[in-house]
């Protein structure tokens, strides 16, 4: 649905290579990929150019103090495998009204499964569900598989003012 409407903005933070991004690109999106690795923003972006579309890329450190996404100018925003709780609220910031984030990462009993192994890059069951109040939670999911992974999954939107 948000697709549909032209030239809506979206960011992929911690987009490595790209895959996420290009997604976003191919159903329309204006995508900004965020991550700290120019080697993989290169990689992203001739990926995007392979496949007729742009990426917008943004070298930056997502664990960085301050970190410079715009407020309110995503309707959309997108993270996976990647934890940084003080990142939290300014993703939660760079949201549109009506905009939604779309987050999975690890969490606690992953790391019996492979990496992440430390503590602090896993979620404690139930902390991302938490981790957004002024977000209204659409999905919330967190699958345990016999074989891994072991996810929490978000699906939140920012509600109109």
């Amino acid at each position: 649905d948000l697709a549909k409407r032209q030239a809506r903005r979206a960011a992929d933070l911690a987009c490595g290579s790209g895959r996420e991004s290009l997604f976003l690109a191919m159903a329309g999106f204006r995508v900004e990929g965020w991550d700290a690795d120019s080697f993989a923003l290169d990689q992203a972006r001739r990926l995007a150019e392979r496949h007729g579309v742009r990426i917008e890329t943004k070298l930056c450190d997502l664990e960085a103090r301050k970190v410079p996404l715009p407020e309110a100018a995503y309707d959309l925003a997108i993270c996976f495998r990647f934890l940084q709780r003080p990142l939290f609220p300014t993703i939660e910031r760079s949201l549109a009204p009506g905009g939604c984030l779309v987050y999975e990462t690890f969490r606690r009993g992953q790391e019996q499964f492979g990496r992440p192994k430390r503590r602090r890059f896993l979620l404690k069951d139930g902390e991302l569900e938490r981790a957004f109040p002024g977000l209204e939670i659409m999905e919330y999911h967190e699958p345990s598989p016999p074989g891994g992974p072991w996810t929490a999954r978000l699906l939140a939107r920012k509600g109109h003012p």
